[in-house]
């Protein structure tokens, strides 16, 4: 008998939802990390979507877009190396809301 983690990405690439949920797992982790390192700015920065391999994240105002530039390598290292998202995941764009 298959585990469900071998289960489910063959279901979901046969429905062809694959790159969705991968897509909004990614948006998922972003939000964690964030929450966890930069808690005083949650309310100014949202990741939104990931699309074409670059996840972009909305920024109420410039500090939080400066707070927010300052660790996009930390953020995509964490998504490559602890989430398995290397493939999903290629920049970070920051956009003003």
């Amino acid at each position: 008998m298959d585990h469900i983690s071998k289960l489910l990405p063959k279901t979901l690439r046969k429905h062809g939802l694959l790159d969705e949920a991968k897509a909004s797992l990614a948006v998922f982790h972003a939000k964690q990390w964030l929450k966890v390192n930069l808690p005083s700015f949650m309310e100014e920065i949202r990741p939104t979507k990931c699309k074409d391999k670059t996840l972009f994240i909305e920024v109420e105002h410039s500090t939080a877009a400066q707070e927010c530039q300052f660790v996009t390598s930390d953020l995509l290292l964490h998504l490559h190396d602890k989430c398995g998202l290397s493939e999903e995941v290629e920049s970070i764009r920051i956009l003003r809301a």
